[in-house]
């Protein structure tokens, strides 16, 4: 047996909002759109979001291992990594000025954090020379108490633990009364989650595309779970569900179906199903000694309907026809030893515009880009 040990320590020099990355969708391209309406009408006018990020103090830095092993055949490795949670940031808490505007409305800012978050992982890789001569992987990687936002229709530090008292905090006792902003403190979920990943790669010597090159196809097949908190459904670890717990003084807490979870905190509509599925397909190639290289990336996400006591539904294939996805298409070139123009089509769809990656539906791009490496 061989194998080898990788420690990294990230200590934070840059500045934090530099530090933390948090891609809103598998493009990375597009902004939110207009959150869709709902019933909730809040006299908040909010003005501003701010994210918190991790600063450069030692209880912000980042650290992890690696071992990585080789058996006959066989790659593996051993991941555990305690760092940040990048996507999305957790909605944390709310300042609101003292007295309302004109219009009735109380201008406020809400506060974002990236949370902790803990990451155990392992992979495999096994190289099959037959009968079919690919590369197959597969990864999976367990997230102890990942923090999720709630729904708008909680408002702000009215969340269920606190429900029956004034959240509002006075920040400026000295000032006048009714002059000093106020804050009140966000609710958010935890769940564990557990996420794998099975990737079939190979070199297809396809000769009606390519004469001289190999193709280069890749299949990967994406799923992720959440599961409820240890505390609900006696302690057994069930298929999770959108529900928000409700804690009461005794201690004890139970689901309470008139808050739920959500993807993407102020879109009410972003409700998580129990399971998550993405399929992912890529295609490229190169010609004339690497000087063109066309590829195309295909991703569908179905809709998996939601399913709270009966988890084996959870696997409808009818869910297929509800889904979201995108075809991103790529012309790359090079010249000589510098120039590496790239032209390029997004085109993305979904049914329904607000769940996953239909909530960037209408963003389709033609896009070119032009790199000059030294």
């Amino acid at each position: 047996m061989q194998g080898s040990i990788e420690l990294v320590y990230v200590p934070l020099l840059d500045d934090p909002e530099d530090t933390v990355n948090a891609p809103l969708t598998a493009v990375g391209a597009w902004g939110l759109p207009l959150a869709s309406q709902n019933d909730y009408v809040s006299d908040l006018r909010i003005r501003n979001k701010i994210i918190n990020y991790p600063g450069q103090d030692l209880k912000d830095f980042r650290w992890g291992g690696r071992w990585k092993g080789v058996l006959g055949g066989l790659t593996y490795t051993l991941v555990a990594y305690h760092g940040h949670q990048l996507s999305p940031p957790v909605p944390d808490y709310v300042i609101k000025e003292g007295t309302p505007d004109p219009d009735g409305y109380t201008p406020a800012d809400v506060y974002l954090r990236v949370p902790r978050l803990d990451v155990f992982g392992f992979s495999l890789d096994y190289a099959f020379e037959s009968p079919i001569g690919a590369v197959v992987k597969f990864e999976a990687a367990v997230e102890p108490n990942r923090q999720y936002g709630v729904n708008s229709f909680l408002s702000a530090g009215f969340s269920p633990d606190n429900r029956d008292t004034n959240p509002w905090t006075i920040l400026d006792p000295t000032a006048a009364p009714g002059q000093s902003p106020l804050k009140a403190d966000l609710h958010y979920e935890e769940r564990h989650t557990l996420n794998y990943a099975l990737e079939i790669f190979r070199a297809n010597q396809w000769r009606f595309i390519n004469n001289t090159s190999s193709t280069i196809t890749v299949f990967r097949l994406m799923q992720n779970f959440y599961f409820n908190p240890d505390d609900i459904n006696d302690n057994k670890f069930k298929l999770g569900n959108p529900y928000v717990r409700e804690i009461f003084a005794d201690g004890s807490s139970a689901l309470n179906e008139n808050w739920h979870i959500v993807y993407a905190p102020g879109y009410d509509t972003t409700i998580p199903a129990n399971m998550d599925t993405i399929l992912v397909w890529a295609m490229f190639t190169s010609y004339f000694h690497g000087a063109f290289t066309p590829g195309v990336t295909a991703i569908y996400k179905p809709r998996h309907v939601l399913m709270i006591e009966d988890a084996s539904d959870v696997f409808d294939w009818e869910a297929f026809e509800e889904g979201s996805g995108f075809v991103a298409t790529s012309f790359k070139f090079a010249f000589g030893n510098h120039w590496r123009p790239e032209v390029g089509f997004n085109y993305i769809f979904g049914q329904d515009p607000y769940y996953d990656l239909g909530l960037y539906r209408d963003r389709d791009e033609v896009y070119a880009k032009v790199k000059y490496q030294f």
